[in-house]
């Protein structure tokens, strides 16, 4: 449970972190079932090794989020570190995405809004001065 002093901010990155990772992970889900289903009985071996290959940068990306998220909830410097780290990996990911999808760009705008848009508010938000403060060295020792 949140200490009375949590910034609002750091809440709020926190349940931005947890959305971004359910979407990346229920993306990471769908993804692999897609490459399942439309594997010919012969290559389901090779189809479920590049299901896995496809799903695992999602599944990293949302325990990162969590874990950075979970981190600076507790109070510690280190999570908003890691929340960064993934919503830059998000980012490019993203990126990488958009060379697969460049033909379809409505498709490509959903995912950014979906997969992209709760990891980078949630990045912005656990830089805010509110939580920089929270998380500063000298808030421990006055506490």
């Amino acid at each position: 449970m949140p200490s009375p002093r949590t910034p609002g901010s750091v809440r709020a990155g926190l349940i931005l972190a947890v959305l971004g990772a359910g979407a990346l992970a229920a993306t990471g889900g769908m993804l692999f079932l897609l490459t399942m289903g439309f594997a010919d009985d012969g290559q389901a071996g090779a189809a479920a090794a590049a299901g896995a290959a496809l799903v695992a940068p999602n599944f990293v990306l949302a325990n990162l989020l969590v874990a950075g998220g979970v981190r600076l909830h507790s109070g510690h410097r280190d999570g908003r570190w890691w929340l960064t780290i993934a919503a830059g990996l998000d980012l490019v990911t993203a990126v990488v995405w958009s060379g697969y999808l460049r033909d379809d760009s409505e498709t490509f705008t959903r995912a950014l809004v979906y997969l992209l848009g709760p990891a980078l508010l949630a990045a912005i938000l656990v830089w805010t001065p509110s939580a920089r403060r929270w998380t500063h060295p000298d808030r421990a020792m006055s506490m």
